[in-house]
């Protein structure tokens, strides 16, 4: 069932309700409510923030530019960030992302404010943008490395950029 709402969610042309019943192996119209349903739950999850393990991350989609570094701030990449929630064994439980002016504070903490709940830890990366809004938010910053102490991020990383190159 959580593989189906993922790729309902990430599908390029939408998911049609002849589609989702071969893939649910339901009829048709139960399909189409599942999927209403699940809509109706996306479009109200803001009045439930996040709890519990939370972690932040940025990312420009766009390819690489010579000369400049990965998250350049006059770059012509499409900037996003996005706020995930694990459960148990670094499972993800639902993340949120959009698209940001830049990489100041100003626009990294509206994702937190919107989608975490006051007081909750959350864990970034290390990253000086971060340190205006650290204390506000309760965010313990730690460096990234390549082992994978943010695998969750990262795999979700390439997955949105994937989609939104695709789309």
């Amino acid at each position: 069932m959580h593989f189906f709402c993922f790729e309902m969610t990430t599908t390029t042309k939408s998911l049609s309700a002849s589609r989702a019943a071969v893939r649910l192996g339901a009829q048709e119209k139960t399909a189409m409510m599942f999927m209403q349903k699940v809509r109706e739950a996306m479009k109200r999850s803001g009045g439930f923030p996040m709890k519990g393990i939370v972690n932040g991350y940025e990312y420009g989609v766009g390819g690489y530019q010579e000369g400049k570094p990965l998250r350049s701030y006059d770059s012509p990449k499409q900037k996003s960030a996005f706020v995930l929630e694990l459960a148990d064994r670094g499972i993800v439980n639902r993340f949120y992302t959009f698209q940001i002016l830049n990489y100041s504070a100003k626009s990294l903490q509206i994702i937190l404010y919107r989608h975490t709940d006051k007081g909750v830890k959350s864990t970034i990366r290390k990253w000086k943008c971060y340190s205006p809004i650290a204390n506000k938010y309760y965010l313990t910053q730690i460096l990234s490395d390549k082992e994978g102490n943010f695998k969750a991020l990262q795999v979700l990383t390439h997955q949105v950029k994937s989609w939104v190159i695709t789309a």
